[in-house]
């Protein structure tokens, strides 16, 4: 069942591949097959994939989605506010025929800060693999490395992201790092490099032989916060808030940023409340009572917020 799906999701690649390239828009594949290829070339069958990871360049986004609707996928999240979507780095898109798959399509990555500049350090280094009888752009080693250590970062973090991270702190070495590096620092997502590395012992390792290590801001200290078994929701929404208020300058910024939360859009509540999708009534009941349920959310996600603050200013903190 595994190989007939990663079967169908390369299928799926490469359709979407020509139909974004027929409007003249590039794509770089992320993951999966590049994965694969790059860090379980001993043993490809252990590494499996369940979606389509592809990245066009943020000006470049409205446009490809559009043409994933043209190729007969949904937006998974629906159509959200622009201030809803200005922050998202990446919107899930399904179908369920005729080939069934999900394409994450990104225009920016897990701690990436500058969108633009991602998209440039990855487009800028690539090279290319067949995905069925396809040609497509996949990242360069170091592209690689970066990928695998920010999706370690991840406020639920998965037992696959930790094993790619450490296959490719085995199989890279130190000059593919340092690149890798530099482009986590070009777009903005060195500190979350960094914590992706600090995850496993060789990674802490080759943190200091480069001399990587750096303070880490409370939104990126608030995803490391979620202890295992625990649920990540209020992690995640502690690191959201403070990224958006890191990003406010001004109080009439974070004050649309706090609006926004209390009062969301539609497909937000549908996205994220199964009953806001039955109908009008369903919608007006959760509209009603989100505010009750994001107040009995707010002792806990804002006891990690002060949490996160604490340990980003001194970093040995115990609380």
């Amino acid at each position: 069942m595994a190989a007939v799906q990663a079967i169908g999701l390369d299928m799926a690649t490469a359709e979407v591949v020509d139909a974004l390239a027929d409007r003249d828009i590039d794509a770089v594949l992320l993951k999966g097959p590049s994965t694969v290829r790059r860090l379980y070339a001993d043993d490809p069958d252990q590494r499996l994939y369940v979606d389509v990871d592809l990245l066009v360049a943020p000006e470049s986004f409205d446009a490809a989605e559009d043409v994933l609707a043209a190729c007969g996928f949904s937006p998974g999240l629906g159509r959200l506010r622009a201030v809803e979507r200005e922050w998202m780095p990446v919107t899930p898109w399904e179908r369920t025929s005729p080939t069934p798959a999900q394409v994450d399509l990104h225009r920016g990555f897990h701690g990436v800060r500058d969108f633009a500049a991602f998209w440039s350090v990855m487009a800028g280094h690539t090279e290319e693999i067949l995905v069925h009888d396809r040609s497509v752009a996949v990242p360069d080693a170091s592209g690689c490395a970066l990928v695998v250590t920010l999706h370690d970062t991840a406020v639920a973090r998965t037992s696959k992201a930790a094993e790619d991270l450490a296959r490719a702190l085995t199989q890279l070495d130190d000059k593919t790092w340092a690149q890798a590096a530099r482009r986590a620092d070009a777009c903005g997502a060195a500190e979350s490099f960094a914590l992706g590395l600090s995850h496993h012992p060789e990674g802490r390792r080759l943190a200091e032989r480069l001399g990587l290590a750096a303070p880490l801001s409370p939104s990126v200290v608030a995803r490391n916060l979620a202890e295992p078994g625990d649920d990540p929701a209020p992690a995640a929404a502690a690191a959201l808030l403070l990224e958006r208020f890191e990003d406010a300058s001004r109080w009439r910024e974070r004050g649309r940023v706090v609006l926004n939360i209390v009062f969301p859009s539609a497909d937000h509540l549908r996205a994220h409340r199964p009953l806001a999708r039955r109908g009008p009534l369903g919608l007006a009941a959760v509209r009603l009572t989100w505010p009750v349920a994001l107040l009995t959310r707010a002792p806990k996600v804002l006891l990690l917020v002060r949490r996160a603050q604490r340990r980003s200013d001194d970093p040995a903190a115990t609380d």
